[in-house]
């Protein structure tokens, strides 16, 4: 039995970076992933923010569950806001 990948629909969102994935500086770019691992006791969600320019992770928050504290909690251990990455990627 052959598996014919489920054709991509229309991006959610414009790419602002273009592909383009360095820094010159720390600080200047970060991206944020969420994983989902299962464990014995369920599901467990991973949110990380990493700095482009250094490597490293700069923040990050756990949960069993997908909500928005848990994307939003790692910028607390941030000096910034949401709002001023938001601002700072354009």
């Amino acid at each position: 039995m052959e598996i014919v990948p489920k054709p991509s629909g229309p991006p959610v969102h414009d790419d602002l970076l273009r592909r383009r994935l360095t820094a010159e500086r720390t600080n200047q770019l970060w991206l944020t992933d969420i994983a989902e691992h299962r464990t014995d006791k369920g599901k467990l969600h991973l949110c990380a923010i990493e700095d482009m320019n250094s490597c490293r992770v700069v923040g990050y928050s756990i949960s069993d569950r997908i909500t928005s504290p848990l994307r939003t909690r790692p910028f607390g251990t941030r000096s910034g806001s949401a709002a001023q990455l938001t601002r700072s990627r354009t």
